[in-house]
């Protein structure tokens, strides 16, 4: 089913609105300020974005021009709610590069016109370019895919790391891109107290080290084998070269790099705002989604509480108790140590 982005402050007008999509058959995911919906957007690359004005943190203006200029988000439809009726307004709107705008106050039905109509409108764009285009796109995915492999597996050094053992640490400089082979990573910074705050998660497929060698400046974090790891370590000098000459390689890595700082700006994001409880929810979800691939299929989230907390900026003891709070609310489970998630949008959703 297609997915829709909410980008609404109102937790009533919020609540209604996605109630009358989810019964139209879409599949809802909401965000309460522009910055969270952004980052989002990326994250969750929907079918179709309805964004507030009136949001706080970054307005609907700024969602909208951030969305059209972000590459992976520059073709979605985008539906602006706005609280005025006049030109000046609506021209604002289609200048930045809305799609379509509606009143507040409009009725369910015209919602459902407007989003059907955007809906409609990107599946036949697609079906265009795929038949105009189908053989081409698909060379230029194989390409990008074997590029991609090559460069990674092209005789590079590989490097095995035990459990708890360091990767690097904050204020070094060892000029590496890091690809994980196998295991698990985790990347964390350390108050002038001790108190760590993990900012992402890395495992099989993942790349990470960019903003060091990006920036020329030394790890702003430290990084830690969360379980037996197996790295491919990539010279500065290579990356860098693939950057300037390799189109390809270089948008991939542009996408990838893109997506971590908005899950970074997720984290700080939500420590600023959120609750203790719906800070824990959103990490449940976000190492859920980040090592399902290894969870056989259950929903099963394989995380110390310590980890998950210092995710979170909550203590261990915060940590646990919330935990047990949210298995009698029936939103997980606890098995063996182990957490199963059992309502995804609930906890997604979870009041702050």
């Amino acid at each position: 089913m297609p997915k829709i982005l909410l980008i609404e402050s109102s937790k009533d007008y919020r609540n209604s609105i996605t109630e009358i999509l989810t019964m139209a058959g879409y599949d809802v995911i909401t965000a309460a300020d522009g910055k969270t919906g952004f980052s989002t957007a990326v994250r969750e690359v929907p079918d179709l974005i309805i964004c507030d004005v009136l949001i706080p943190l970054l307005d609907g203006y700024g969602v909208l021009k951030l969305v059209s200029h972000e590459p992976v988000l520059s073709a979605i439809p985008f539906i602006s709610l706005t609280h005025k009726t006049e030109w000046a307004e609506m021209r604002k709107l289609i200048t930045l590069g809305a799609d379509d705008y509606l009143s507040r106050d409009a009725d369910s039905s015209d919602l459902l016109l407007a989003v059907e109509a955007q809906i409609a409108k990107s599946r036949r764009m697609k079906a265009d370019r795929i038949a105009n285009g189908s053989e081409q796109a698909r060379e230029v995915l194989q390409s990008k895919h074997v590029s991609l492999l090559h460069f990674v597996g092209n005789g590079r050094d590989k490097r095995r790391f035990k459990k708890k053992q360091i990767i690097y640490s904050e204020g070094e400089r060892n000029g590496y891109l890091y690809f994980v082979l196998s295991g698990s990573v985790k990347c964390f910074v350390t108050s002038d107290q001790g108190k760590e705050l993990i900012t992402d998660f890395f495992t099989e497929g993942d790349f990470f080290g960019f903003y060091s060698l990006i920036s020329g400046l030394p790890h702003s974090d430290s990084a830690e084998a969360m379980s037996e790891t197996e790295l491919i370590l990539i010279p500065k000098k290579e990356f860098t070269e693939v950057m300037e000459k390799d189109s390809t390689l270089s948008k991939e890595f542009t996408r990838i790099l893109n997506k971590q700082v908005a899950d970074r700006d997720d984290v700080l994001v939500s420590i600023a705002y959120d609750s203790a409880r719906k800070r824990v929810a959103n990490g449940l979800l976000k190492v859920f989604e980040k090592f399902k691939k290894k969870a056989n299929g259950t929903n099963e989230v394989n995380i110390g509480r310590t980890d998950l907390g210092n995710m979170c900026g909550v203590t261990k003891e915060s940590t646990i108790r919330i935990l047990s709070d949210l298995k009698e609310e029936k939103l997980i489970d606890i098995v063996d140590s182990k957490i199963i998630v059992l309502q995804q949008d609930k906890l997604r959703n979870l009041v702050n």
